[in-house]
């Protein structure tokens, strides 16, 4: 998927189509992480609709919270759970969008010095 440092640097618009597909994959992942929190809260709460588990959802990804505690045991133990994987989901999804431009970046360091070493050899 990456060209390997003895490849030649990939043009500027293959480059920005590479950013922007990961940042779709990461939007996709937050969707996902969405879905699961919301389908979680409605399974284990028994009086809430699918909408304010859907909010209370998006609360939890954007760091707030919820809007209304959980009742149930199973309700708590899994915004207990869910909580957990939200910021393992984050760090994920700044991962996959960073990807691209750290790995240009190490890929032109890596350049720069084998032009620095064919210098030197001659």
């Amino acid at each position: 998927m990456y060209e390997k440092k003895t490849q030649a640097m990939l043009g500027k618009k293959a480059f920005w189509f590479r950013a922007f597909t990961h940042l779709l994959m990461a939007l996709g992942f937050i969707t996902l992480t969405l879905i699961i929190g919301a389908l979680g809260h409605w399974f284990f709460e028994d009086d809430i609709h699918w909408h304010e588990a859907a909010i209370d959802a998006a609360l939890v990804i954007g760091g707030i919270g919820v809007s209304k505690l959980p009742a149930t045991i199973g309700g708590r133990l899994f915004y207990a759970m869910y909580g957990v994987y939200v910021s393992l989901a984050y760090a994920v999804a700044v991962s996959i969008v960073v990807l691209p431009f750290a790995h240009r970046i190490l890929h032109k360091f890596h350049q720069d010095d084998e032009r620095e070493n064919d210098k030197d050899d001659e």
